[in-house]
């Protein structure tokens, strides 16, 4: 017949489970513990630490004037995109004020412009001709005379050639409300 044990089994792990605790906790300590014989890599000269710093301001220098030319051409690429744009998107024409403050168009020949109706006629033809893109009309004076005034620069802008952009190169600008 089987007999039960007369002691319990716990009297027997107690002991067992303190000697596996401690053991682990040897197994924890013992890469401190590496005996030091100094035959480790000697700590490094201020000399070299100097050295090791500026190798490496001049790396970081190498970089920065490789991303500075990267980010200049980049602008360059896309100033190049956007005045391309621009030029699909605007035509042009000029129109000359002479010295006498007459205004003369470029169409096939020098024709005089006199009044309201010759400027929307010219509007309008240079509307068939260019209709996908917006009309710029610039101005450009004499450079000794000041023609036209004031008064017909606003005439020009306000009533000739209302509608469209308009831009006046060396004259004086319209004063407001004038």
């Amino acid at each position: 017949m089987i007999q039960t044990p007369q002691r319990s089994v716990t009297r027997f792990f107690i002991p067992l489970i303190d000697v596996l605790t401690l053991l682990f906790c040897v197994f924890l300590v013992a890469p401190l513990a590496k005996p030091g014989d100094g035959s480790g890599p000697a700590p490094p000269t201020p000399e070299q630490k100097v050295n090791e710093l500026e190798a490496r301001v001049k790396g970081l220098e190498d970089l920065l004037d490789k991303e500075r030319k990267k980010a200049a051409a980049d602008l360059d690429r896309v100033r190049q995109d956007k005045i391309k744009d621009l030029k699909k998107d605007i035509w042009m024409r000029v129109l000359e004020v002479d010295r006498s403050g007459r205004l003369w168009a470029f169409d096939g020949g020098r024709v005089e412009i006199t009044s309201e109706v010759q400027a929307q006629d010219l509007i309008a033809k240079d509307r068939r001709d260019h209709k996908e893109v917006q009309l710029y009309y610039l101005f450009l004076g004499p450079r000794e005379i000041a023609f036209p005034t004031r008064r017909e620069q606003k005439q020009y802008e306000d009533e000739w050639f209302r509608g469209v952009i308009v831009g006046f190169n060396n004259f004086t600008e319209p004063e407001k409300g004038a």
